[in-house]
């Protein structure tokens, strides 16, 4: 727990937001979408729950989880960016498609970020 304490503590959140994410680590279960406007951090939180969420090695970044998520190739946590002004529908097909495959890691749980 006191690792978990120690990443939430580097993101600033919201009360609310900060409940919710204390409640997933909690109780975790399904997928986590993240949406909202551009720059509020939703994919720094997001890689940080991944983290958090798939890490073995008590957040001392040594595991094999902590290094993907670090060098930005962990499969099972996707990032979408606009295209342009916003995201287009072959970028939500693409999604489609690669959430229909399942998990590339079987011990931890994925997730996506719009």
């Amino acid at each position: 727990m006191k690792g978990i304490i120690q990443v939430m503590s580097e993101l600033v959140l919201h009360s609310r937001v900060e409940q919710q994410l204390e409640a997933i680590i909690a109780h975790p279960k399904g997928s986590y979408l993240f949406h909202g406007s551009r720059g509020v951090g939703k994919a720094t939180t997001a890689i940080w729950l991944a983290r958090i969420l798939n890490c073995s090695c008590q957040l001392e970044g040594k595991c094999g989880s902590c290094q993907l998520l670090a060098s930005g190739n962990f499969r099972d946590l996707i990032i979408i960016e606009p295209e342009k002004s916003s995201i287009g529908i072959k970028q939500i097909q693409q999604l489609q498609q690669d959430l229909s495959l399942g998990r590339f890691n079987d011990d931890g749980r994925g997730g996506g970020v719009i």
